[in-house]
């Protein structure tokens, strides 16, 4: 075990750091523009509360790459530290907070990220914070970078009263490509709509602003509440809500492309047309490898047909069977 000093690597490109401990994962946030490698399994049982990795001031600027390895029981019940003397705070909430930063070019990725167990539960804020916004997702709260690939979340995502944008996968994005990707997350979200702010809540991405989505899907329930509605009040803020994805650009603009990406409808709880940017199906039919047109299930996915969803060949998952949600999961195997 490293303990915080990292199995190898000089943190380039090309020799990533070695990840291969709670320890050395949590290390990353003292190096922002490093690469990673996740060389082993990680716990996060010992983080009561993870503080997210990045934020609007300090944004992860460099890759990582999970390895194919499980990270587990990531718990995040408090928010982070923030100034409560300034007018406005964006927060982000997931494993990392803030990826990548407008206008910011250079090569900034995750992949092979595997999330079970995730538990994100914050509650309603109290009157003393009235402009903070939230942005939440078990994988990132925001993500400004080039590529997301072959990532899977699992787990809750509940969110209270001063969520913004909100995603079992990434609360807000614009990235050039997300693809091969999936999340089980249940996702609980509301708004105070005296405080006039937008909502924007999906099961994957909950407001995908630019980007291509590429053979992902979702197969959780989503839940959103409004506090204070009255008719005033709602003609001073919008809500969003989508299966796949949801925001006013994703709903609206050609500059969000999503291919072959579905959602489990009968699971997510409500009917809700995407416009094109994602495609609800019935939970038989994702269980259908028929069903995921063009998708790699060769040496990337494998599927048990009639019983689960699709999942990532060669790696520890769960059975699911007849739910997606982690606290009833069965029996985990290895898939050879």
């Amino acid at each position: 075990m490293a303990n915080g000093h990292f199995g190898g690597g000089d943190g380039t490109k090309e020799n990533p750091y070695l990840v291969e401990d709670a320890q050395d994962l949590n290390a990353v946030r003292h190096n922002m523009s490093a690469y990673y490698k996740q060389v082993k399994d990680v716990n996060l049982i010992s983080y009561g509360n993870w503080i997210p990795i990045g934020d609007h001031i300090n944004p992860f600027l460099g890759g990582y790459d999970g390895g194919r390895h499980e990270i587990t029981n990531l718990k995040i019940i408090a928010l982070p530290p923030f100034d409560t003397t300034v007018s406005l705070t964006n927060l982000f909430i997931g494993l990392f907070g803030a990826v990548g930063e407008f206008g910011v070019y250079r090569e900034i990725f995750l992949k092979n990220i595997y999330l079970e167990n995730v538990y994100i539960h914050l509650p309603d804020m109290p009157d003393q914070h009235p402009y903070v916004n939230l942005y939440a997702g078990a994988l990132c709260g925001r993500l400004y970078g080039d590529i997301v690939e072959s990532c899977y979340t699992s787990g809750i995502v509940n969110i209270g009263n001063r969520a913004n944008s909100v995603g079992g996968f990434i609360g807000v994005a614009r990235t050039q490509a997300v693809k091969n990707c999936y999340s089980l997350c249940e996702v609980t979200s509301g708004r105070d709509l005296s405080r006039k702010y937008n909502l924007s809540v999906a099961g994957f991405i909950g407001n995908f602003r630019l980007g291509t989505i590429t053979n992902c899907y979702y197969a959780g329930k989503v839940n959103w509440k409004l506090d204070n509605p009255d008719e005033q009040q709602q003609q001073l803020m919008s809500l969003w809500v989508g299966g796949l994805i949801s925001g006013p650009v994703s709903t609206n603009s050609n500059d969000v492309i999503v291919v072959n990406s579905y959602y489990d409808r009968e699971v997510v709880g409500f009917t809700h047309t995407d416009n094109g940017k994602g495609e609800s199906r019935s939970t038989h039919e994702m269980k259908q490898q028929a069903t995921f047109e063009n998708w790699n299930f060769n040496t990337i996915w494998g599927i048990d047909e009639n019983e689960s969803y699709p999942y990532f060949i060669k790696v520890i998952r769960a059975k699911m069977k007849s739910t997606p949600f982690p606290l009833n999961f069965r029996k985990m195997r290895l898939v050879e």
